[in-house]
């Protein structure tokens, strides 16, 4: 029995096994109350309405005026649970996935981004553009690109660029990005749906393409296990082994970053960082995370970079610290910081200094000590007296993963309870892990994995899907 012959895969399905997809979108918001045009403009091509944002905007324009925001999502609520008392609850969608109220829908309205948020992630952004520009590369690989406008300045400037991200992702943001394009520039925009720790669709996904690689990730390995962090470093020293060029991240230094924003505008921080992140993780991953190991932890001083270092080395990689402060473009200098207090203007530049982007590049051959995986996804089965047996191969991550949900949710209904042989496979990510757990709560008595190897077995104790899930 062919269980995937005839399944239709739905954007419903790639958004149920990647929600925070959805979290993308709080970036685009946050550049549009900053003042980007662009932004607003994409908002407005995703039918996203920007009520909500509009308000915070006009604070964040005037706060001589406005006086000092309040705290709007909630991460800023946990911040500061001393003056603010417990945030308020909002409603749950039907389906209890955080993920669809961070949709967004027209009905919802914008949220509401801090004057900290917003000014961490503009500095960020405009930042991150200006040393993909100035990296020497040929092109520029976002990776998460999520639905900013950087494709957009970069056809401006005639700088190549390849937007990727989830299929779920890309299949919304591309239409509204690309209809802000015109002419020739067009043609050096291009947009792939990817899976970062699957190596096969980041190589098919530069099939053809020549020149060396500058690959920029912004906010993504806050959602990524350390078995995914893993994948995702492989998989870029691979590329740059083949490729040329260099990783420019923001994500290991994003809570001291974080911090500096809220120090500058007046919001006080009382509760651990690290929490609020974290906490955030979890609610939208749906999955147990713990910390990423390439995020440093502010409280060791410099003795947290040290095992982000470590973990880049052991995966065949080494880093180069690129101070903020030596990079910050102007428009962050005037457009941005001109919306803060003045006497608080020189204390933030001043702070840019402990702040910085990583540039990573690959080790010597001899250093390396792990292979990128290149193996598909496959599953054969059958089903009798409403019990399913299944058998599945390769990698279940986010590029499979949809399949797999497809075909169970046209089943569901007539299952009782699933066996699934995972002695052929290789690997599952926190998409595959979604997956399962949808199966095993829509399941009368559960799914029971049996034959499951060292690497899968690692993945669930690290994620805690070995508690969850029943595995012989």
């Amino acid at each position: 029995m062919d269980f995937f012959e005839g399944i239709e895969i739905d954007q419903e399905h790639l958004e149920q096994t990647n929600p925070v997809s959805g979290t993308a979108k709080m970036t685009l918001y946050c550049l549009w109350a900053a003042g980007d045009p662009e932004a607003g403009a994409i908002l407005e091509a995703l039918n996203l309405r920007q009520d909500g944002t509009e308000d915070r905007r006009k604070a964040w324009e005037a706060p001589e005026q406005q006086g000092a925001p309040e705290h709007g999502n909630a991460a800023e609520a946990l911040a500061a649970p001393e003056q603010q008392g417990a945030p308020e609850q909002q409603e749950a969608p039907e389906n209890e996935n955080a993920a669809e109220g961070l949709a967004l829908s027209e009905q919802q309205g914008a949220p509401e981004q801090s004057s900290a948020g917003i000014l961490y992630t503009e500095t960020r952004f405009r930042t991150m553009g200006i040393l993909a520009e100035q990296s020497g590369c040929d092109i520029c690989v976002d990776l998460p690109c999520g639905c900013t406008p950087r494709a957009i300045e970069f056809a401006e400037k005639k700088i190549p660029y390849i937007g990727m991200d989830l299929p779920a992702a890309v299949a919304e943001a591309e239409p509204a990005i690309l209809s802000r394009i015109s002419g020739e520039s067009k043609k050096l925009v291009h947009f792939r749906g990817v899976d970062a720790t699957n190596y096969a669709s980041l190589e098919a996904a530069l099939e053809g393409v020549e020149g060396s690689l500058c690959i920029t990730t912004e906010g993504l390995l806050p959602y990524f296990t350390e078995s995914e962090t893993g994948m995702l470093c492989d998989n870029i020293r691979q590329l740059l082994t083949e490729h040329g060029g260099c990783w420019i991240i923001s994500d290991p230094e994003m809570v001291i970053g974080y911090r500096m924003a809220s120090q500058a505008v007046g919001e006080d921080q009382h509760q651990d960082l690290w929490q609020i992140f974290w906490g955030m993780d979890r609610e939208k991953a749906d999955v147990k995370v713990g910390e990423n190991p390439l995020i440093v932890d502010p409280g060791l001083g410099e003795n947290g970079f040290r095992p982000a270092m470590m973990f880049l080395a052991k995966h065949g990689l080494k880093a180069e610290r690129m101070v903020a402060a030596h990079y910050l473009p102007e428009t962050v200098k005037t457009d941005c910081l001109r919306k803060i207090e003045p006497e608080l203007v020189e204390a933030y530049l001043a702070q840019m200094k402990d702040y910085a982007f990583w540039k990573i590049t690959p080790l010597s051959d001899e250093l390396h000590a792990s292979e990128a995986k290149t193996k598909n996804f496959d599953a054969s089965g059958d089903m009798a007296d409403s019990i399913l047996f299944l058998k599945l191969k390769g990698r279940l991550d986010s590029i499979s993963a949809p399949n797999l949900l497809a075909f169970y949710e046209k089943y569901r209904d007539v299952i009782r309870v699933g066996y699934i042989d995972c002695s052929e496979l290789d690997y599952i990510s926190s998409a595959g892990l979604r997956v399962l757990l949808i199966m095993q709560k829509g399941t009368g008595r559960g799914i029971i994995l049996s034959e499951v190897n060292d690497v899968v077995r690692e993945i669930l104790d690290q994620t805690g899907f070995y508690e969850i899930l029943t595995v012989e």
